[in-house]
């Protein structure tokens, strides 16, 4: 999701570089009208920026229930979300804290 090209892709690299971006949640595909993509939230917070020293990451794609042909978030996804966001728990392939080097190498590598 952080990986888009052209003049997105400046934007988000910029933000990532400015210690903006303090979260991103992945969600999952065909929950949006018109869009067939994962989609994501991207929580931005300037509030100690320069101190951060990475960005939480959220899986959240496997979560929801099949509604014809749409994807709907449940109460329950919708809750584990929130609690993991807020208390910063990292659980296996679902969240954890990924370094800004690890995200420069990334980008580095595009």
């Amino acid at each position: 999701m952080l990986l888009r090209g052209n003049a997105e892709g400046d934007i988000r690299r910029k933000l990532i570089r400015m210690g903006y971006i303090k979260a991103i949640i992945v969600l999952p595909a065909n929950l949006f009208y018109g869009t067939g993509i994962p989609a994501c939230i991207i929580v931005i917070d300037k509030i100690d920026a320069h101190a951060r020293k990475g960005i939480f990451m959220i899986d959240a794609s496997a979560g929801y229930m099949k509604d014809g042909p749409k994807n709907r978030l449940r109460d329950m996804d919708l809750h584990k979300i929130v609690d993991v966001f807020t208390r910063q728990l990292e659980l296996p392939k679902y969240s954890r804290m990924v370094g800004i080097e690890e995200i420069d190498s990334i980008l580095q590598s595009r």
